[in-house]
């Protein structure tokens, strides 16, 4: 029995017990997880995903009652929401086919799925009752025919020729003489002719239409087994087909090769088999399995810090390390690598946290938001499955042990560079100026150190120095050294002071350390030299 019909028994028992399920995801998911068995374990993720993020069991149980074509289009609707979601489209016509199987939709589709086909003459005849009644409607005209015209049962043969054969009709008859008498009759029998040549092309196009129709079913049935073999080649035992058409390419039944051979295109994600797979290679594997699923690798490079590491390169940016013969972590970026929750690369942000939740182990890592979240291997190890984020995408997916061998196949998160306020450092040098300008100079006096006021001297004479000045403004700054507590600038200061009735302009090149102090900063040290002067 094909796994999709599996799972639309299954989601059918589910809905006998109580249909409304349908209207609550989390019971229902709840409900089929507890019967749905481990060798459909795949096609299931499928399902629950589907339920998960979009709910699709309210679209089903709000339209269970409606007409066909109602029904087809909230089919091609849920077909629609979930390819937009990042479904490949196979995987949600897998999905929308069993919710519709279970619910008894589409009873054509059923038979198709179950191998069952109506006998092809059913319907060949039924077509043919419908043109035989067409036709006789159509030629029934009121008209009345003389008795004499009946056929008699010794009519010759070459006018009951067309009733008794299945070759096309000959030739149009040449006009009967109107001396004749048999006009009539001819004219009946062309009546019949007309009639078995529209049963004739109704069969043949009943005959056809049946005949295209088991050829597309065929194919796609064909498609549909060949890629569910491809993707669950090394989970699911191997059951001969007897779907296969006996014309099908020799290189399907050729055995395995001995030697896998590299990989030069990225092939559809494999199933996963734990919550440590990464486009279908968990940590755990043997590199037997690892070579029978995706093949031999591109390159092998040795680990710098540990020999017995091996890190194994594959297509699309996709590396598999292997220590003493088992995986120990795996890292891509190849879009076909999903987990077993069904993120991929690609994916967003609020994807993975509808999946795993919001992680406790959030740290940066350059350009990077990483997001791990703790699992137990098949082999029982401690290990991360990491989610690299970059503007809300998944850039890369690992997952990789962090016991006592911890591997080092990715760069381990390092600490956050402290921030260096030399926004807020700038700006108080400038407020110290500013309030020269305004007269505020016991607010100026505050913006120094300790040490630097009392190397200015008292308060008093601090103000005297600026009894001419009129206006003291900084024009630039740029940044000597800094660190997250000390800062220190070069500037160029414009003062414009009292001189007699004039104002004279002065202008000074210099240099200024500024200090934190808890969150204000301060001048610590200055100096100037004057570059140049003039009255204005």
């Amino acid at each position: 029995m094909p796994d999709k019909v599996k799972m639309q028994d299954i989601l059918r028992n589910v809905l006998l017990k109580d249909k409304n399920l349908l209207n609550s995801r989390d019971e229902l998911i709840a409900q089929l997880d507890q019967v749905v068995p481990d060798d459909l374990r795949r096609d299931y993720n499928s399902i629950r995903k589907a339920i998960q993020d979009n709910n699709i069991g309210e679209y089903f149980l709000s339209n269970d009652d409606a007409d066909k074509d109602q029904k087809d289009n909230i089919q091609t609707e849920v077909f629609n929401l979930l390819c937009e979601s990042g479904m490949q489209s196979k995987r949600a016509q897998f999905v929308v086919d069993t919710f519709a199987g279970a619910l008894n939709w589409n009873d054509n589709q059923l038979k198709e799925d179950m191998n069952v086909s109506s006998p092809i003459h059913t319907e060949e005849q039924d077509v043919s009752d419908e043109q035989i009644e067409s036709s006789q409607q159509s030629e029934s005209t009121p008209v009345v025919i003389p008795a004499q015209s009946i056929i008699p049962p010794n009519l010759p043969n070459h006018q009951s020729q067309p009733s008794q054969s299945s070759q096309p009709p000959p030739p149009p008859p040449q006009p009967p003489q109107p001396v004749q008498p048999s006009q009539p009759a001819q004219s009946n029998s062309d009546n019949k002719t007309k009639i078995l040549m529209g049963i004739i092309i109704a069969l043949l196009c009943a005959i056809l239409f049946n005949v295209m129709k088991s050829n597309n079913n065929e194919t796609s049935n064909n498609n549909a087994q060949m890629l569910q073999q491809a993707e669950s080649q090394n989970n699911q035992s191997n059951v001969p087909n007897n779907n296969v058409p006996q014309n099908q390419p020799a290189q399907q039944t050729q055995p395995q090769q001995t030697q896998p051979q590299p990989q030069q295109a990225a092939k559809p994600s494999l199933p996963a088999e734990s919550e440590l797979s990464v486009g279908g290679i968990s940590i755990g594997y043997s590199l037997d399995k690892v070579y029978s699923l995706i093949g031999r690798e591109l390159s092998i490079e040795t680990a710098k810090n540990d020999s017995s590491e091996l890190r194994y390169q594959y297509p699309d940016n996709m590396v598999v390390v292997v220590k003493n013969g088992v995986v120990s972590a795996i890292v891509s970026r190849a879009p076909s690598s999903d987990t077993m929750r069904g993120v991929r690369v690609g994916s967003s942000l609020q994807d993975v946290l509808n999946a795993y939740g919001d992680s406790r182990m959030k740290s940066p890592y350059e350009d990077l938001m990483l997001y791990e979240y703790p699992f137990t291997s098949l082999n029982g190890r401690e290990c991360l499955l990491r989610f690299a984020i970059k503007n809300n995408r998944v850039e890369y997916i690992s997952a990789r042990a962090v016991d006592n061998e911890t591997t080092r196949s990715e760069p381990a998160p390092v600490p956050v560079r402290p921030v260096i306020d030399i926004g807020g450092a700038r700006q108080a040098f400038i407020d110290y100026h500013n309030a020269i300008t305004d007269g505020n100079y016991r607010a100026a006096y505050n913006m120094m150190t300790d040490n630097w006021q009392n190397h200015m001297g008292s308060y008093g004479s601090f103000v005297s120095g600026f009894s001419d000045t009129i206006t003291s403004s900084v024009e630039d700054m740029s940044v000597v050294s800094s660190n997250p507590d000390k800062i220190v600038f070069d500037y160029i200061l414009r003062a414009r002071d009292r001189f007699g009735n004039r104002i004279q302009v002065q202008r000074f090149s210099g240099s200024v350390t500024m200090v934190r102090s808890g969150s204000r900063w301060y001048i610590a040290n200055a100096h100037s030299r004057k570059i140049n002067d003039w009255i204005e």
